[in-house]
């Protein structure tokens, strides 16, 4: 009965969505991309706004992006419990465990 866990998680996953950043360090940031300029953005976080310089940041999805490769990695996903849990720890990763 361990593949209950992973399947709520990635049904989670689904429906529990933020615009998400990654940094050059490896660290993901989760929250909603409230302003943005030429050198920065601004992203409103669970905690509070943080602005982030653009010469930090790797790769910026938005909900619509992150949906998509969710959608993507669910589909080839199957009824693999290994594969489940991988994409239970993607989930954890893009932190779409709880907004």
């Amino acid at each position: 009965m361990r593949v209950i866990p992973a399947v709520i998680l990635i049904l989670a996953c689904g429906l529990l969505l933020a615009d998400i950043v990654v940094l050059e360090d490896g660290r993901v940031l989760s929250g909603k991309i409230v302003e943005e300029a030429e050198d920065s953005i601004k992203l409103q976080t669970k905690l509070g706004a943080v602005t982030v310089g653009r010469d930090r940041i790797t790769e910026i999805l938005t909900e619509k992006e992150l949906n998509e490769r969710y959608q993507k990695r669910l589909a080839e996903v199957g009824d693999d419990p290994e594969s489940l849990l991988e994409l239970a720890k993607w989930c954890k990763k893009y932190d779409l465990t709880e907004q």
